[in-house]
Formats: C-alpha cells, structure tokens, sequence
C-alpha cells in the first residue's frame, strides 16, 4: 500500500478532510507504473518553498520532477542544494522568462518534448494539498480524461478565506453561465493532464499571465474533452489571495473573448478550435436575413438566378415555392438539388451562364454574401447586371464593416482577420452601406431598400431564453441604425435599362 508522506507540524495547513483512499492510491501507483509521469512546479521563488512542497508528495509516486521559478536567475547554489535532496527535479532556469503564464508553457512544452503521458501541474503559491497526488491521477484510468482538476470548491471551500472564495465562486459562475458548463473549479492550479491531447491544443499562444491556465479549460472544453475534478483541499498564501480579483477581471475578459471568437466578432488561433463547417451556411432563426428574404421573395414567381448560392438552402426554398431557379457558386454541394447547379469561377464572366440556364436574364437575382469574396467586385456587379433583366430585382447582402464592435476594435488598434465573419481571410473588399451601394449605383442599379441584420447569435450560438431576446436586441437595434449596428446589410436594387436596352438597338 501507498503511503502520503506527513508533513511537519509546522508546515501542515490545517486540513481535516478525507486523504485519498486506498483505491485511489492503488489506482495512482497502477497509473504512474504504466505511464511516464512529470510534476511541474510554478509559483516559487525560494529554494525554501520548493523544498517544503516537494517533501509533501507522496514519494513513490513521483516520476520526473521540473520546476521553473517565478524569477529570472535563481542562486546557482540554491539550485544545486535542491538537486541533491530531489535527484529526479530539474530546474527550468530562465534569464527571460516573461509572466507565469508563459513560464509554465515553456515548462509545458518541455515535458511534451520529454516524452511525458502524464503531466501534473501545481501552483506552489495558491496552496494547494500536494498529498492529494493520487486522487488527483485516480481519474487518469479512464483512457478518455484528458484533465482532471483538484477543485477547492464546493467541497472544501471552508479552507479558502475570504474573500478569496467570493471571487473564486463570483468567477466560477459567470464562466459556467457563459460557455454552458457545470465545473466546479476550473481556475485550479493543481490539475493532471494527459500528454497526448494537451500537445494538441495550440496552448502556445495562450495568455502570457496566470489566466492561462483557465484559457486552457477553454480549450478543452471547446474540443469536447472529457474534464473531471476531484476534491482537494488549499490554503492560499497572502499573495495568491490579493490577486483574486485581478484574476477575475482577467478570466471574464478571456471568456468573453472566447465567445466573440465563436461569433466571429474577434479572431484568435487560440480558439480556433472546432471542426470546419461550411463557409456559408443556411440561418434558419426567424430574425434570419436568410428567413427575411424567403419571407419578402417566396412568392412563387419568375426566374431567380443565385449566385454564389453556397449550400443552396435559400435557392431551394424559392424553388419550392414554384420559382424557376438556377444556383451558381465555384462549388456544388454534396447533395442532390432539384434544380440547375453550375459551378463556374464567380471572378470571370457569368452573365451568360444565367441566360443559358434560365433561357433568359431572371427576374431576381441573389448575391448573398458573395460580392465582397470577388477579386473585381465591380466586374462581378457588372456580371450582375448582364444577368437581370431590366426592371428586375437584384437581392444583395454583405458584411458591414462600419459595425460597432469592428470601430471599437480599431479605436483600441486591434484590427484580426478570421475564418469567418466580417473580417474573413477570404473578403477581398470591405464595405459600408455607402460604399456597396456606390458601387451597385456605378454598375447601373437603383438603391431602393436597405436593411440591416444584427450577428446570427441564435444560429451560431444557441436558442436559449436569453439568447433570443438577445439575437431580437441586436436586430432591433440594426433595422433602427442599420450603419451601426448591422453584422451585414441587405440592399435591394433595381436593375436599370443598359446600352443594349435601349430602343432601336438592334440586339433589343
């Protein structure tokens, strides 16, 4: 049987909960005899307080031990007395080490790069139980758990004072309101992570400060991995105690940011993380500019052209509503269409196409969100034109660029390209309202409608209570100031008479 090293009077906290028990530590020596195990330490900066949490953990279940200071440029001396009392530590010494963030990426990759299965980190300062080791790796057996976490709270939320524990909690709240979760301390600095898949998250580019490590839950999250937390019991220091707030404010700006990142609002290869879906998708919410066009434009009638149709969900539904439709786009979908798909290269001629298909110009034509991907948006207006007969409706959408979070973005010189959203990689031209109707005016077309739609939060994010009263705020707010506060607009134009219409003209 295992046996939790005890330590001295002086320096035991003033735990009374339960010690791992002996499955758990049967389960902890099976898992460190099957798997390479490293420790990483963070938190310290004294030859003093590493050595005192080293003698806490259980002895036979340590494997590689590596340690990096809070500090650049430790005694030598010091470092080395620590290495004759530990032979299995190695000191991570660092001239520019950078925040605690960063120095426990460093340490984390090392491992990684070590061949570790295994990796356990421990924030030396936020006091956590370091006997608690093998309840900590317990989880481990699972092939699945990918993090388990020591969570101070609720179980032993009696050993943190206040108002550290407010903080924790005020934290921990908002964190599982905001990404639909249900962890019970996911701000732990004392956590076991399987190698393997954490060597898969792009942790590299995580904050810098201590609110890495809760970037980190994000990730996992995201991707889905299994998380299980354990009961562990801490007595933050003086110092870890005074940075609570602090560390909520910087939890809830990360956070927020992971959900603008999902929104598209914001870009960081951090939280790119989820599985490619199609670059235009369908929008089935009511308040949709998908459902707002079906509802203006199914009514059954006349040729439609769609160009740049995506997945066709739009040209579909009109064709259900008795339209004769032809969808355009670079690529076909996967699934079978009722009605004329052509793939064709939007940046070159496709004005002809259209008449071929519908054996004359349409009626109404679609450009959803596809004018700002053209290389030469005003050839591909002028394509436009040629496909629409005169008196004929052109349906326009595109990003708006003059959004209120893209201004408050670039007034704090932040300015991110992302997979998608307004500031997609593939847009090549970024308009307003005026400058995309400037330009369809330029092309021979007369601005008739416009109407702003706010970002697709109920496609994109979920169909709570809350969430729709929100995607219902966003959409109000767009149709009232469609120049500030539309994610994309819709302009409705019409096609004017060109050269060739005119009377007496002998193509006419």
């Amino acid at each position: 049987m295992l046996q939790t090293l005890t330590p001295s009077a002086a320096d035991s906290p003033p735990y009374s909960h339960t010690p791992p028990t002996v499955a758990e530590l049967a389960a902890a020596q099976e898992i460190v005899k099957e798997h390479r195990l490293t420790l990483v330490i963070t938190g310290w900066s004294s030859r003093e307080l590493l050595s005192s949490v080293l003698q806490r953990f259980p002895d036979n279940l340590l494997g590689n031990i590596l340690a990096i200071p809070d500090k650049d440029s430790l005694d030598p001396g010091e470092l080395d007395c620590l290495r004759d009392d530990f032979p299995a530590l190695t000191i991570l010494s660092t001239r520019f080490g950078g925040g605690e963030g960063r120095r426990l990426k460093l340490a984390m990759r090392h491992a990684i790069q070590s061949d570790c299965e295994i990796l356990v980190t421990l924030n030396a300062a936020a006091g956590h139980a370091p006997e608690y080791l093998a309840r900590l790796l317990a989880p481990m057996r699972e092939p699945d758990v990918a993090l388990v976490i020591a969570s101070r709270l609720p179980d032993h939320a009696d050993t943190i004072p206040n108002p550290h524990r407010w903080n924790l909690r005020a934290a921990t709240s908002l964190q599982n309101k905001l990404l639909k979760c249900s962890l019970g301390d996911p701000h732990s600095g004392y956590r076991a992570y399987r190698a393997a898949t954490l060597a898969a998250l792009p942790f590299e580019f995580n904050s810098d400060r201590s609110v890495m490590e809760a970037e980190l839950v994000i990730q996992h999250l995201i991707v889905q991995h299994r998380i299980e937390e354990v009961p562990v019991p801490a007595s933050p220091g003086p110092d870890d105690r005074r940075r609570g707030l602090i560390y909520a404010l910087q939890n809830l700006r990360t956070v927020l940011r992971a959900l603008a990142n999902r929104l598209h609002l914001v870009y960081h290869p951090k939280f790119d993380l989820e599985e490619a879906k199609p670059s235009y998708s369908f929008k089935s919410a009511p308040g949709s500019l998908h459902q707002y066009i079906i509802r203006r434009h199914g009514h059954g009638k006349g040729k439609v052209a769609d160009v740049g149709a995506g997945s066709a969900g739009v040209s579909q539904s009109l064709h259900e509503a008795g339209s004769s439709v032809v969808a355009i786009d670079h690529r076909r979908p996967d699934h079978e269409l009722p009605f004329d798909y052509i793939e064709a290269d939007l940046d070159q001629d496709f004005g002809s196409i259209i008449h071929e298909s519908l054996e004359g110009p349409a009626d109404t034509l679609l450009a959803l969100d596809v004018i700002e991907h053209l290389q030469r948006p005003e050839h591909g207006i002028a394509e436009i034109h040629r496909g629409l007969s005169p008196g004929g409706t052109l349906v326009a959408s595109t990003a708006n660029i003059a959004y209120l979070p893209i201004r408050l973005s670039l007034a704090l010189g932040q300015f991110n390209y992302g997979k998608r959203g307004i500031l997609d990689v593939t847009h090549c031209r970024l308009f307003t309202i005026r400058s995309f109707c400037r330009a369809l005016e330029s092309q021979g077309f007369r601005i008739d409608h416009i109407r702003g739609f706010g970002p697709p939060i109920r496609d994109t994010i979920g169909d709570s209570f809350v969430l729709r009263w929100l995607d219902r705020i966003a959409g109000g707010l767009a149709w009232i100031w469609p120049s500030m506060f539309s994610f994309q607009f819709l302009v409705e134009a019409t096609c004017l008479d060109s050269a060739q219409d005119l009377p007496g003209n002998a193509q006419s």
